[in-house]
């Protein structure tokens, strides 16, 4: 099982390739991903009501043929994405550093990359499903990990981090390689530093467990991609319709289900437990 603080044992004490293997030999085997979709009858009338047909479609598509969207960090739901982290000032001042110079690089690191987020949690977090899946009218997608590269587990803290150090410190690197020649071995440790810092909220988020993929960013003018999941060592094993999914879109995802030869269940309340939890059954 992975142990965030080891992790960041590991990497407080710079040995970067014993943290890149921990992390990645402790991911997760299954992660799962919550999708909105709206209810047909309930939406009927409001002006955006095609839109809202038409964003649904999209979403079960991108489905159907092994896709998912993900997202520049501009374009996520918390407006802290990567603001957790800041810019020293003070200290980049001490030292005499350009602080226009090392704006610019982390502005040009937070475009650098996409990102997916993902779950451990299905049964036993209601507000997921309230939150992410429309009031329960959406789905939730699971995946299998065949390739744990990519992913990083979301560390929850109560104050910001700064990044000043780790910044001068790839500047430094940089300037070696293009005006030295030198070919620096650090590069990569600072590198694994920075995505690990770009996976850092606020506490109050701690309940959704999260897990995030971090992908390259192709086209920085958009704000965000669909990618295929084997590019992101993903491979969707089952869906988890919403108490409240419609029928309507029963039917498109069972059909999904059985091109993609992947179990599809529908959830429910658990009757026989004294918790607030959810249960799922196979839908045949």
């Amino acid at each position: 099982m992975f142990e965030l603080k080891k992790y960041i044992q590991l990497l407080s004490e710079e040995r970067y390739k014993e943290a890149d293997k921990y992390r990645i030999d402790n991911m997760p085997k299954v992660i799962y991903k919550y999708i909105a979709l709206k209810s047909s009858e309930s939406y009927k009338g409001y002006k955006d009501f095609e839109d809202s047909i038409q964003d649904d479609l999209k979403k079960l598509e991108a489905i159907s043929s092994n896709k998912i969207w993900l997202s520049t960090c501009s374009n996520l739901n918390d407006p802290f994405e990567l603001n957790a982290l800041y810019i020293d000032e003070e200290r980049l001042n001490q030292y005499n550093w350009p602080i226009a110079e090392v704006k610019e690089i982390f502005e040009g690191f937070k475009g650098s990359f996409l990102i997916g987020s993902f779950t451990t949690h299905l049964n036993d977090c209601l507000p997921m499903w309230a939150h992410y899946a429309n009031n329960h009218c959406g789905i939730c997608v699971e995946y299998t990990v065949i390739d744990p590269t990519n992913l990083y587990k979301v560390s929850y803290e109560y104050s910001r981090v700064p990044i000043a150090v780790i910044i001068t410190n790839i500047i430094n690197e940089y300037y070696l390689e293009e005006n030295e020649g030198k070919v620096c071995e650090d590069t990569r440790k600072y590198i694994s530093s920075l995505l690990h810092s770009a996976c850092i909220k606020d506490k109050s988020w701690e309940y959704e467990d999260e897990y995030r993929i971090l992908h390259i960013n192709i086209n920085k003018e958009k704000n965000g991609d669909l990618v295929n999941l084997i590019d992101i060592g993903l491979k969707m094993s089952a869906i988890y319709l919403g108490i409240n999914c419609s029928k309507e879109h029963e039917e498109k995802l069972r059909k999904i289900c059985n091109q993609q030869n992947c179990h599809i269940y529908r959830m429910g309340i658990n009757n026989k437990d004294k918790s607030f939890s959810l249960i799922h059954q196979e839908i045949n």
